[in-house]
Order: C-alpha cells, then sequence, then structure tokens
C-alpha cells in the first residue's frame, strides 16, 4: 500500500488528503465547534473590566505660598530645592510612575487585601505587581499636565480605589518633601554650627597670641624701666629739648613706665582680646552668624508643612474621571477556539491514518 505523502506524485498526496479530510469531517467539524464554544463561553465569563482615567496638571502658583519662608531659607542657603507647583508637579510623577511606591501604597489597602487574603507572599506580590502596573501615567512632553488611568473589576470600587491611589500618591510627594526640607534644615544648622565653633575656637587663639603680646610688652617696659631708673629720669623729658633724637620709652620716665606695667599685669583676658582687630571682626560675624541661625530656623515651617494637606498640589478632581467598560471579545476568542480545533483535528486525523497504515504494514 502506498505512503500518505510520495516525492513521485505530490498532487495523489493531496487528493488523498482531501479523501481523507472529508471522510473524517465530522471529527473536524466537532473539534472545532467544541473549541470554538469553549473559546466563546471562556470569553463570556470573563469578569468585565472598568478603565478610569483623568488629566491631572500643576495647581496654582497660589497654593504654595505659605511655604515662601522655607523656600527663601533655603535659596539663601545655596539649595536648589523648591516647594512650588512645578517641583511638587514632578514628585507626582516620579512617584505615580514607580511601580515599588505603588506596591507600597497598594500594600496597606483594604480593597487589595481584600483581593491578595489567602495568598502566598510570591502570589501576593505578583498581583500586586499587576495592580501597580494597572495604575498607569502619560506626561505630555512639557510637563504641563499628565493622563492617569487604573483598571479595576468593579466601577464603584475602582473609582473609590483609584481616588484613594490619588491622595496616597500625593502625600508620599509630601511625606518626601518634608523629610527633604527636614535633611536641609540639619545641614543648615550643622554647617553653621560648625562655623560657629570654628570662629570660637579662633577666638581663643587671638587670646593667646594677644597674652604672647603682652608678654613682650611687659618685658620691654620693664628693661626700659630699669633703664630710666639708671639714668634717674623719674618723669617724662621735654622732647624739644631732645632734638633730632628718637624717643625711647625710658624718656618717659620711670614713674609712668611704672604705671604701665601695673595696668598691664592687672589686665583681665577680656581687656586683652578686646585690643585685637580680629576679634572685633569674628565677634561681628559670630553676632550675624547667630542672628542668621534664629533667622533660618525651620522648625515652625516644618510644623506648618507637616499638619497642611495636600490634597490640592495636583489639580485632581475624581469628578472628572472617565470610566470605560473594556468588555472581553468572545468573536476573538471563538475565532481563535475554531482554528485551533480545525488544526487539532487535522493532526489527529493525520495520525490516526498513519497509524492504522503502520499496523496494516505489519
Amino acid at each position: 500500500m502506498s505512503k500518505i505523502y510520495t516525492k513521485d506524485n505530490p498532487l495523489k498526496d493531496l487528493k488523498y488528503l482531501i479523501r481523507l479530510f472529508w471522510k473524517e469531517k465530522l471529527i473536524l467539524i466537532t473539534l472545532a465547534i467544541i473549541l470554538m464554544s469553549v473559546g466563546g463561553i471562556h470569553a463570556y465569563k470573563q469578569p468585565s473590566l472598568y478603565s478610569f482615567s483623568t488629566k491631572i496638571k500643576k495647581t496654582q502658583e497660589s497654593v504654595f505660598n505659605k511655604y515662601k519662608v522655607i523656600n527663601e531659607i533655603l535659596r539663601r542657603n545655596n539649595f536648589f530645592f523648591t516647594i512650588n507647583n512645578i517641583s511638587i508637579f514632578k514628585k507626582f510623577v516620579y512617584n505615580a510612575s514607580n511601580y515599588r511606591k505603588i506596591i507600597s501604597l497598594l500594600e496597606n489597602d483594604r480593597l487589595i487585601n481584600s483581593q491578595i487574603d489567602g495568598l502566598d507572599d510570591q502570589s501576593k506580590q505578583r498581583m500586586l505587581f499587576d495592580y501597580a502596573r494597572s495604575f498607569q501615567i502619560i506626561v505630555n512632553k512639557k510637563l504641563e499636565n499628565a493622563t492617569v488611568s487604573f483598571v479595576w473589576h468593579d466601577v464603584n470600587e475602582g473609582l473609590l480605589l483609584f481616588e484613594e491611589l490619588m491622595k496616597k500618591t500625593m502625600e508620599s510627594v509630601k511625606i518626601n518633601v518634608v523629610a527633604e526640607v527636614k535633611q536641609s534644615s540639619k545641614l543648615i544648622n550643622s554647617k553653621k554650627k560648625n562655623r560657629l565653633k570654628n570662629l570660637k575656637d579662633t577666638t581663643v587663639n587671638i587670646l593667646e597670641l594677644e597674652k604672647i603680646k603682652a608678654e613682650r610688652e611687659l618685658l620691654i617696659l620693664e628693661e626700659q624701666y630699669f633703664i630710666a631708673k639708671d639714668l634717674g629720669i623719674e618723669g617724662s623729658i621735654d622732647i624739644n629739648i631732645i632734638e633730632g633724637s628718637e624717643i625711647k620709652i625710658y624718656m618717659k620716665g620711670y614713674k609712668w613706665i611704672s604705671k604701665e606695667i601695673e595696668f598691664l599685669k592687672k589686665r583681665s583676658d577680656e581687656d586683652t582680646i578686646k585690643r585685637s582687630n580680629d576679634y572685633i571682626n569674628i565677634s561681628r560675624e559670630i553676632y550675624y552668624l547667630k542672628n542668621d541661625m534664629a533667622q533660618d530656623s525651620l522648625n515652625e515651617p516644618i510644623n506648618i508643612l507637616e499638619t497642611d494637606k495636600s490634597d490640592d498640589w495636583v489639580d485632581f478632581s475624581i469628578l472628572d474621571v472617565n470610566i470605560v467598560k473594556i468588555s472581553p471579545e468572545p468573536y476573538k476568542y471563538a475565532f481563535f477556539g475554531l482554528i485551533l480545533g480545525l488544526v487539532l483535528g487535522v493532526l489527529f486525523v493525520i495520525i490516526r491514518d498513519l497509524i492504522s497504515r503502520l499496523r496494516l504494514i505489519k
């Protein structure tokens, strides 16, 4: 008996296959109908999905007027970070497009927990990632606005969850901003405290230097005192009589020099250091630095920032959310089932015919 395929007569093989398929048409049709029905039923049983989308924009600049003090202090201390509608919008976009941040927000949500309750850790993480991936944000090129979307299987739940995600994302932005301002405040205080400490250390060094100068001055005065004593110069010599000569300290007389030595020995550290011009300059800088530290205090502005609500940091309204039902397409599933049924039927018929031929040869 001839084989199914022969190199000598392909037309004969084709005719043979056509007759074979016609003969087994009932099997082919049955498999096609069964799988087409399965595909249609599967599509019909799939739960409906709903897409929630809305446009968000930068809010009004006036919303952030209350943070002018923070911005001014940061600017004065050479920080580039500013709390305004542009920077906040950028932070919102970053948080909304970061899957890890979205997952961290979803983990504590009541509706999400009801869906993943009872699953193992790996399945929970996979489902959380799928939910996070369905929350998408598309920003226009000029970064003026963005379209945020989310997919859920229930209209009311999805709308509630979408609103919660938006609010939680804005709250997350506020938490990041507060942390950044606090860190900036620490850096400002640390920098100024270090500068203040250095200035105070310098003051100590100036005092030591002035003491050395005072000791040198005392040594010179004592030498001049003995010279005046030996020369018998009690009071100051009339300068007019010593024409063309350089005036020496001993010429002022040992009584004057004795008083100068007495006052020099009694001079306190405070009086000693005040004679230094460097000390006056440093004292002035310390004064201004302490004043700046009081002016640059971010404690009160940070308290305002922490207690403030972030609902209006981005222009968003739940009333503007567009809801679209994503219906499954049964005809696509049915068509795919039909094609799959025909392919499986053809393979089944060919394999069964081949097996029967092999049995006849044996």
